[in-house]
């Protein structure tokens, strides 16, 4: 119910793809495309355990109160480490030896 065609997304000006870009995304996706979509398979995780909480709490008649104090003081949290994710997901493709990169590799 979240999905939108791409004529609906508005990039603006700032968006600019490269042919290598293009090309990994190319790769990525024919390794992961299946022959048929089934959406009955997959459930909605977040939203089914969002709605069990909201019910849970009218049930036991707390949904205008807001806790005055969080159980558990919150730790400042460390820096996260900077992976280049463009670089592991081009590892991951070529040694996948996906089935568009085959192709370009022989005409090359």
């Amino acid at each position: 119910d979240e999905v939108r065609s791409f004529d609906d997304i508005e990039f603006g000006d700032a968006v600019e793809l490269k042919k290598a870009e293009l090309e990994l995304a190319g790769q990525l996706i024919d390794q992961l495309t299946a022959k048929e979509f089934r959406p009955e398979k997959y459930e909605d995780d977040y939203r089914r355990d969002l709605m069990k909480l909201i019910h849970k709490k009218a049930r036991a008649g707390e949904l205008n109160s807001v806790p005055e104090k969080t159980s558990k003081k919150r730790k400042p949290q460390k820096t996260a480490q900077v992976i280049d994710l463009s670089a592991l997901l081009r590892e991951s493709v070529e040694s996948k030896g996906g089935r568009r990169g085959a192709k370009h590799r022989k005409s090359a």
